[in-house]
């Protein structure tokens, strides 16, 4: 069963406790890390979807993707899940006020931009009417997003943190493990400003199966009741910027050779593009049978690099 982190952050003044919303994080492997703080509590918790909170037994993924659909079928399976709708706005809809209907349609829809620490704003354009004499006119205030900071930082960049962080004062850590629903400790006020680390593929996105594209857009997700689904529907604005956003040139994943590839470092640092696995919208698929076993054979044998900290 996938694990999220969820960290909360205290420091005690006077005998009080206080949520510490400044946290300086440092992630250095899956659940290794830094954190700045005079007291740190993590809860290491074993996250449900909602739909199944009360059915430990039961199969997290929806039985329709137990067996992975073709390209087609896992497509069609988004666009009748979203026409099924009707009349009902999805959740993408209810939270931006429009339908996501292409990707570059939905791309068109909204503005992106820095502020002045680097942190990433996305906002809505403002629809546009005729005001009667023929000269549009903003209908209403577009609303905006915070997104935040988005990095890949490398294994050699992740050093460079470490090293600067060793220097401060990290506090003290205490570990929990909680069984929870990760839609509702999103939304539970004492988590506010608490940092979740959840699962999710390659590419940071959340595909249901390795046929679904970037393309095919993020309403899908609520048919993907898992954990990390869940975290990305929880903040949909980052998840919006992920996928039709990210990169310098802020054009997304769509396209040809456009995904992030958050493996490529290791792939790289093995020496052989392609040997071991295939890349496919963000899931790592062996690239033949025996593919991976071959992989930790020639590690086994000194046949590739074994050190993968000097990846840029």
């Amino acid at each position: 069963m996938s694990l999220t982190l969820l960290l909360r952050t205290q420091s005690c003044k006077n005998g009080t406790l206080l949520t510490k919303r400044n946290l300086s994080l440092v992630f250095i492997y899956p659940g290794l890390f830094l954190a700045s703080g005079s007291f740190t509590r993590i809860d290491i918790l074993t996250a449900l979807p909602s739909t199944f909170a009360h059915h430990h037994h039961r199969s997290l993924y929806p039985p329709a993707f137990v067996s992975a659909p073709s390209s087609a079928e896992a497509r069609a399976g988004i666009k009748s899940s979203q026409n099924a709708l009707g009349a009902m706005p999805s959740w993408f809809e209810r939270v931006f006020g429009f339908r996501e209907v292409g990707y570059e349609k939905t791309r068109d829809r909204f503005n992106v931009k820095k502020d002045g620490e680097g942190s990433i704003i996305l906002s809505l354009k403002g629809e546009q009417q005729d005001n009667g004499s023929g000269v549009c006119v903003q209908k209403e205030t577009p609303r905006s997003f915070h997104v935040g900071k988005f990095e890949t930082p490398s294994v050699a960049e992740l050093n460079d943190m470490l090293n600067e962080a060793a220097t401060q004062d990290l506090g003290g850590l205490t570990f929990a493990h909680i069984v929870a629903d990760v839609g509702r400790l999103h939304k539970t006020l004492e988590n506010e400003g608490s940092v979740f680390q959840a699962a999710s593929q390659f590419n940071c996105l959340e595909m249901v199966d390795p046929h679904v594209r970037p393309e095919d857009g993020i309403t899908g997700y609520c048919n993907d009741r898992t954990q990390g689904p869940v975290c990305a529907m929880a903040c949909p604005a980052g998840t919006v910027y992920r996928n039709y956003f990210v990169g310098d040139d802020h054009l997304g994943q769509g396209g040809e050779g456009k995904q992030l590839d958050t493996l490529a470092d290791v792939e790289k640092a093995l020496g052989e593009k392609g040997e071991y696995w295939k890349m496919s919208n963000g899931y790592a698929m062996p690239a033949e049978r025996g593919s991976i076993s071959k992989l930790k054979k020639d590690l086994d044998d000194g046949m590739v690099p074994t050190k993968l900290t000097d990846a840029e």
